[in-house]
């Protein structure tokens, strides 16, 4: 069974997109320059991380046979950010970290995830990192929510700091009751040789979240 997908592309260089369907479908699907790969299966549902290059991204919808291309190799420079030993700071208060737990959902995801909760007395801050093996950004998202009450949209500063990485200072006034969800990319601090220009271009591309790439009908 191929995958029919919509794409975003927004210019030449790589691009990491999500994409749910229906589970049961292969372990990974592509086409030179478009490779999918099941990251995850929760109930009736898969998760596929899709690593795509603009110049080789269609407008129209990419039917992907099923097969498994070697993608374009990035350098591993994110490898050397240690997101385990990251801390977490909510105005000038650094909370406690819980031990964080790292998981691979299927041997086929070409992803790691590491989670981590980070607590005070008046904030618990949930930290996910999904982390592409082969993509030189990683992507945070950082769930807050007050113990006590504290006003809907009361301004908030977070700070995230993982050795090895950029540190990340992230501000809201989104907070709504007594919760908020912040997004956030993670660069490798590490100079990386880059030759060919591909990890700029990647990086360049980057945003807060990967992209969400759709399953379209195959017309007949």
């Amino acid at each position: 069974m191929n995958l029919n997908l919509a794409l975003v592309n927004y210019g030449p260089g790589q691009h990491i997109s999500l994409v749910r369907t229906h589970a049961g479908q292969a372990a990974a699907y592509g086409v030179p320059g478009v490779w999918a790969a099941l990251h995850e299966t929760t109930g009736n549902q898969s998760l596929y991380i899709v690593s795509h290059w603009g110049e080789h991204t269609s407008p129209n919808p990419m039917n992907l046979p099923e097969t498994a291309p070697l993608p374009f190799l990035m350098d591993e420079g994110i490898k050397t950010v240690k997101f385990g030993d990251a801390s977490v700071t909510v105005g000038d208060e650094l909370l406690e970290a819980a031990p964080p737990q790292v998981r691979m959902p299927l041997a086929t995801s070409p992803a790691t995830v590491i989670t981590q909760q980070f607590t005070d007395g008046l904030w618990v801050v949930k930290v996910r990192h999904l982390i592409p093996s082969l993509h030189p950004v990683a992507y945070t998202t950082l769930e807050l929510r007050a113990t006590g009450s504290i006003p809907d949209f009361s301004p908030i500063e977070v700070g995230l700091q993982i050795p090895g990485a950029d540190p990340i200072l992230l501000s809201s006034n989104q907070l709504a009751g007594c919760r908020c969800q912040l997004s956030a990319r993670v660069f490798a601090y590490a100079k990386i040789p880059d030759p060919s220009g591909e990890r700029n271009r990647a990086v360049r591309n980057s945003h807060l979240t990967p992209h969400k790439a759709k399953v379209v009908p195959v017309l007949p």
